[in-house]
């Protein structure tokens, strides 16, 4: 199981690393090759993970009101305090006139960031992972009893889809949970796949990386291979970017030790919670100072080290004593990071 999570936490930082370079490449730092949306295969792998570690870790739990109690606390846990830390600095921020990068001077989008409804720019991602965890816990009960057939996953597959696509278009471009929700359905299948399935694929992380970055825009855009153009189906409705990050997790899952990298991505995907909340504002930040005479590689090298110093700060001093004091330090399953959107 350890060597297990190893692999899953080098999954998470491919993942962050993925939205950090297209959102550099998006600024003008990196290569465009690495940008226009490859941050959302990124959150897309986020999502993938979040649906596999809630079967993984719940799957074999009696539903009671102590397993729904340390279900809450440690989402909570996890999620809000630095969550909330980042919302009320760049409300603050922008109340002394200072240039922050998330705006927060509506009321009603603080208000609607705060409790999980929608939030701006790259905080997104946050309300749906935890209107994920809230669906999760109203069909906990029974989603784990449910024989799987192919039809039945098919069947559940294009109705999500069809929900999806439908949802999308009626919120005006809005990216709630109804609009992502396949991902999380795929990583709750992966964690029903057979164990001698997944070791059969334990490794093949490399060539699950290498179809990863095939499918990256920059890359099918070059060569004219996108089925479909527009943001929302070119980038969460294509059936290869889902084929390569579900061939990344299910590799992940199977392998014993290192998946991929090794330990530069397990760290990353350690604090890939606070690196993927606190990075673009470092991007932000270092772009209005005029760095007149900085190479743009240097300028994003220094943003990444920037914002891994960061998040490592914030998980030492924020996101773990946050959970010890939520959790009261008493023993319990050991809670999965979340999206990072």
């Amino acid at each position: 199981m350890r060597s297990r999570q190893i692999a899953l936490d080098e999954v998470r930082g491919l993942a962050v690393l993925l939205v950090f370079l297209s959102h550099a490449a998006n600024d003008g730092f990196l290569p465009s090759v690495l940008g226009q949306g490859a941050g959302q295969m990124g959150v897309l792998l986020f999502f993938m993970l979040s649906g596999y570690l809630m079967a993984r870790i719940y799957g074999n739990q009696r539903f009671d009101s102590e397993a729904i109690r340390r279900f809450l606390i440690a989402r909570v846990a996890r999620i809000v305090p630095i969550y909330w830390v980042v919302l009320g600095v760049s409300a603050f921020g922008g109340y002394l006139g200072l240039a922050v990068h998330y705006d927060m001077s509506d009321m009603r989008v603080l208000v609607a960031a705060a409790l999980m409804i929608h939030a701006p720019q790259e905080l997104w991602s946050i309300p749906v992972e935890v209107q994920f965890y809230v669906v999760f816990l109203a069909l906990w009960p029974w989603i784990f009893r449910v024989r799987l057939t192919m039809i039945r996953v098919a069947v559940a597959g294009c109705a999500v889809v069809g929900l999806s696509a439908a949802t999308y278009a009626l919120f005006d471009d809005t990216l709630i949970l109804l609009t992502c929700a396949l991902p999380f359905l795929i990583g709750l299948l992966c964690a029903r796949i057979p164990s001698d399935v997944l070791a059969r694929l334990g490794g093949l992380g490399v060539v699950a990386v290498l179809f990863l970055c095939l499918n990256m825009p920059g890359i099918r855009i070059g060569l004219d291979l996108e089925i479909w153009s527009g943001f929302y189906p070119r980038l969460w409705l294509d059936p290869f970017r889902y084929m390569a990050a579900t061939l990344c997790l299910v590799t992940a899952i199977g392998c014993h030790g290192r998946w991929f990298a090794g330990q530069p991505l397990v760290y990353l995907g350690r604090i890939s919670f606070g690196f993927y909340l606190l990075h673009r504002p470092v991007l932000r930040g270092l772009e209005n100072m005029d760095l007149v005479g900085w190479p743009p590689e240097v300028v994003a090298l220094v943003s990444f080290a920037l914002s891994g110093a960061l998040a490592a700060a914030s998980f030492r001093w924020i996101e773990q004593p946050a959970t010890r004091l939520l959790t009261q330090q008493r023993k319990q399953p050991r809670a999965p990071q979340p999206s990072a959107g």
